[in-house]
């Protein structure tokens, strides 16, 4: 449920809010558990990069900038199958790992491998920050 209301919060961001900011809950989630208990546990998913929050020590995005990186966002909730989906169905989850590599490769296409590894290591700290506060 944490997911679907991340999902919620994006999809709300792509339609007018700030588009920059990855949802206020956070930049991870588990999905709920699909498989038997005899199964490893499903695994973390991470928001793409494109979701993550700019970087305030590097250059501003431009226009265009901007504009790719709403494209972006708004191509890969159309991948996943839009909002309202079951975070319990294994295809949601195989859907979403397939749109984030998908979308985190463009993402390292249209910005160069700087700002990719930039975003990356940005997104690890505050998963680690997250994770050992609590949130």
């Amino acid at each position: 449920q944490a997911l679907q209301s991340e999902e919620s919060s994006m999809v709300a961001s792509l339609l007018g809010t700030d588009a920059t900011q990855a949802p206020a809950t956070g930049n991870t989630a588990t999905p709920a558990k699909a498989a038997p208990s005899n199964t490893s546990p499903p695994p973390k998913v991470q928001w793409p990069l494109a979701f993550q929050p700019v970087d305030p020590s590097a250059p501003p995005l431009n226009t265009t900038q901007q504009a790719s990186l709403s494209q972006l966002q708004n191509n890969f909730v159309s991948q996943i199958g839009g909002a309202n989906q079951n975070p319990q169905d294994p295809a949601y989850l195989s859907r979403w790992l397939q749109s984030q590599s998908l979308s985190d490769q463009i993402f390292r296409t249209l910005y160069g491998s700087q700002a990719y590894m930039n975003s990356q290591m940005q997104a690890a700290r505050s998963a680690y920050q997250q994770q050992t506060t609590g949130q």
